[in-house]
C-alpha cells in the first residue's frame, strides 16, 4: 500500500478521504483506485506534492451532482 493511503482522514462533513499518488495510480492502475474506494469515500490524487485531483465512485457523484442541481434550483426559485 501507499505510503499516503495508510491513513484514512475523515473530513468535517464526517466522509472518509485517502490522498494516493499519481505514481500510485500509474503503476498500480484502475484496480488499485476501485480498492482504495473500498476503504474511503473519496480519494485525493497528489501530483508532484499538490493535491490535483478527487475521484467518487458513481453513486457519490451522482449524489454530489443532485445536491448542486437542488441548491442551484433552490437559488433560483430564490432570486424569482
Amino acid at each position: 500500500m501507499c505510503t499516503l493511503c495508510q491513513n484514512a482522514i475523515k473530513s468535517t462533513t464526517g466522509s472518509m478521504f485517502m490522498i494516493v499518488t499519481a505514481n500510485d495510480v500509474k503503476t498500480k492502475g484502475v484496480a488499485f483506485l476501485g480498492s482504495m474506494l473500498e476503504k474511503a469515500d473519496e480519494l485525493i490524487i497528489n501530483v508532484r506534492g499538490k493535491n490535483k485531483y478527487v475521484v467518487l465512485d458513481i453513486e457519490r457523484y451522482q449524489a454530489f451532482r443532485q445536491q448542486e442541481l437542488d441548491l442551484a434550483h433552490l437559488l433560483a426559485m430564490r432570486d424569482m
